[in-house]
């Protein structure tokens, strides 16, 4: 398998940010062609589900994002995976930078997409604003925090700040056995392909999808995680849930009554993992604490406000 051939199938089935030992061409393809190499493994040309974000209420902007959009006024526009199981965001790192904007009262725009091929490093999520385009959850994080004065996180003190990178990091050991639950695992691949199928007709196919499956088992297999067998790749991630569940608390937020930004964080991996009709051992795990139901359905209702 070529690394092109490769790197497509990855960005056509919603994958991770981040695969970065595959070597990328710097040449742009035509727009032409890439249209044909998404058709050979599934994927239709129109890969875009656009959508004005319809959840925001007027505390987070929605009117100021309505006019915008009617005017013609440069916006904020964020492009992700598309949505499973009435996730906004099949992926943890889009569903991140999703609740992120929410939670601060950013407006922005929301284009659900299956080619990244024009993203930075063509990867997802990333933000064009107006113009400015930024890629990498937390680097766009940090951009929309200092652009747009987000005060989130003013507050926190120096431990505060730390116990963040060291939760970032933790789920982002987590994703791996996430997406390997999906992909890898027998016993659950079946229900995750189907629901691709079932929610997103036009734009992947099964041979699409295999494609993909087989890709990903060879990240897996450099990442390391690729290498376990399933119940020991499973209890990797219960582990990193057991660390979630011993520091969410009983009522409110990591850091107090009010969310900060790695509330948005591990709210957007335990969606990605509570809100999924799969019955994973994640899953199982996340039912049966109440503190991680309880805030992940908090931080849920916060960032689908209806209009």
């Amino acid at each position: 398998m070529d690394n092109k051939r490769a790197r497509r199938w990855c960005t056509a089935a919603g994958l991770r940010e981040t695969h970065t030992y595959l070597q990328r061409p710097k040449p742009r393809v035509r727009a032409a062609s890439l249209c044909g190499a998404f058709r050979q493994i599934g994927v239709t040309p129109r890969q875009t589900i656009s959508s004005l974000d319809p959840s925001l209420d007027s505390e987070t902007g929605a009117g100021s994002v309505r006019e915008a959009h009617r005017h013609g006024i440069p916006m904020l526009t964020l492009y992700s995976y598309p949505t499973l199981f009435g996730v906004a965001d099949n992926n943890g790192y889009g569903l991140k930078v999703y609740a992120f904007l929410k939670l601060a009262g950013v407006p922005f725009r929301h284009e659900h997409i299956f080619n990244a091929s024009q993203a930075p490093r063509g990867q997802l999520p990333y933000i064009d604003d107006d113009g400015t385009i930024v890629g990498d959850s937390e680097t766009i994080l940090a951009y929309v925090t200092k652009k747009y004065g987000v005060t989130l996180d003013a507050a926190l003190t120096p431990a505060q700040r730390a116990t963040n990178l060291m939760v970032t990091r933790t789920l982002d050991d987590l994703y791996w056995v996430m997406s390997y639950s999906r992909w890898k695992d027998e016993r659950y691949w079946p229900a995750f392909r189907d629901a691709l199928l079932r929610e997103h007709p036009s734009n992947v196919t099964e041979e699409g999808l295999l494609k993909a499956k087989e890709f990903n088992a060879q990240r897996y297999h450099y990442q390391g995680i690729g290498r376990y067998q399933p119940d020991a790749a499973m209890a990797r991630g219960l582990a990193d849930l057991g660390a979630l569940a011993d520091l969410i608390p009983a009522s409110g937020y990591v850091h107090g009554d009010k969310p900060t930004s790695i509330d948005a964080g591990i709210y957007a991996f335990i969606a990605n993992i509570y809100f999924y009709d799969i019955d994973t051992p994640l899953k199982q795990f996340v039912v049966a604490h109440d503190k991680l139901v309880r805030y992940c359905k908090a931080i849920h209702q916060a960032v689908s406000k209806p209009a």
